[in-house]
């Protein structure tokens, strides 16, 4: 593969990830405090590429968030126990 078909290739990859990540946001449970919608926050490793960083669900309303977990999907798990 050449340069542009590379590009091309991580640019769809990265389409199809914030897809599922949108469809996985639009499946969480309201925010219980102001019925507003949730968000999944990811802050990125400060030190080297092995940090994948921290995720946390925060809700776009009144901003209550969940604390940050080491992956995703144990921040969306701690998100729906708050319900």
């Amino acid at each position: 593969m050449d340069e542009i078909e590379l590009k091309i290739q991580a640019l769809r990859a990265e389409a199809d990830r914030l897809e599922k990540k949108k469809q996985l946001e639009n499946s969480l449970p309201c925010c219980p405090f102001c019925g507003g919608k949730p968000h999944i926050a990811h802050m990125r490793g400060e030190w080297d590429d092995a940090d994948k960083g921290t995720f946390y669900v925060v809700c776009t309303g009144c901003g209550c968030s969940t604390k940050e977990r080491k992956s995703e999907g144990d921040a969306v798990r701690s998100w729906e126990k708050r319900v």
